[in-house]
């Protein structure tokens, strides 16, 4: 049984039949949605990005898909909060305000490393 409305589908990047192209979709969707590329604080949406998210957790990369299109992404990752770093409030980080109250995730620090490298 499918839960979701007819014509939607969630899959891994891992088992979709063309992952190269359906990934970049998806990232092309995520860079208009967040529009990373302006914002020196988020991850790039990029083609590095979209590789090493195909390298490492494919997986855990989703794509959402209607009708067979894609229609967008996202990553489903277990994790605990002691894994996490935080992000200070005196940043200004625009997810700051989109946390949960016991929550102190940041990928800054991943951010930082992926447009240095």
């Amino acid at each position: 049984m499918n839960p979701f409305p007819d014509g939607y589908t969630l899959q891994s990047v891992a088992a979709s039949a063309c992952p190269h192209a359906d990934a970049r979709q998806a990232a092309a969707i995520a860079e208009a949605c967040f529009q990373s590329a302006r914002d020196p604080t988020q991850m790039p949406i990029d083609d590095a990005t979209v590789a090493w998210l195909l390298d490492t957790v494919p997986a855990y990369w989703n794509l959402i898909k209607y009708q067979g299109v894609v229609i967008g992404s996202t990553l489903i990752l277990a994790y605990s909060t002691g894994n996490w770093t935080g992000i200070p409030r005196e940043t200004g980080h625009p997810f700051q305000a989109k946390l949960d109250r016991d929550s102190t995730g940041n990928w800054t620090s991943e951010v930082a490393k992926r447009r240095a490298g």
